[in-house]
Order: structure tokens, then C-alpha cells, then sequence
């Protein structure tokens, strides 16, 4: 497993994805957005979900990350 690679662990509303993105900060994990519809807007091109973006985190915090996320959905 390559501990540096980034993957993705969840896809979701941009409001939803910050609030996971908030409570993974407060577990000391630290993640990006990556938002590939409004790239594709900016680009001339759209591509993706309108709506939906997608929540990235190093692949050796992904399960916690998931466990994490999984915790707050339940919520």
C-alpha cells in the first residue's frame, strides 16, 4: 500500500462533504474536495455530477476515515 496515495472515501452534496470534512479535522484526519463538475464547467467541458463532489483522504487514513464517516452518518 502506497501511505502517500490520495483516494476517495466518499461522494456526496458539497454540504454534506464539509461536514464530514470538519468532523474528520476534528479526529486529526485531513482531507480535500474535489468538485469535477465545476472543473469541467471552468474547462469548457463538464463532466461529473452536478452537485455531488467527492471527499479524498490518504489512502492510510481510509479506514479510519470510513469508520469516521460511517459514525457521523449514523448520527
Amino acid at each position: 500500500m502506497d501511505t502517500n496515495k490520495v483516494i476517495e472515501v466518499h461522494a456526496a452534496s458539497i454540504v454534506e462533504i464539509e461536514k464530514i470534512q470538519a468532523y474528520l479535522e476534528e479526529n486529526g484526519i485531513s482531507s480535500s474536495i474535489r468538485d469535477e463538475f465545476s472543473e469541467g464547467l471552468h474547462a469548457g467541458f463538464p463532466n461529473g455530477i452536478p452537485n455531488q463532489v467527492s471527499l479524498y483522504v490518504l489512502e492510510s487514513d481510509a479506514p479510519k476515515a470510513r469508520t469516521i464517516i460511517n459514525d457521523f452518518k449514523q448520527d
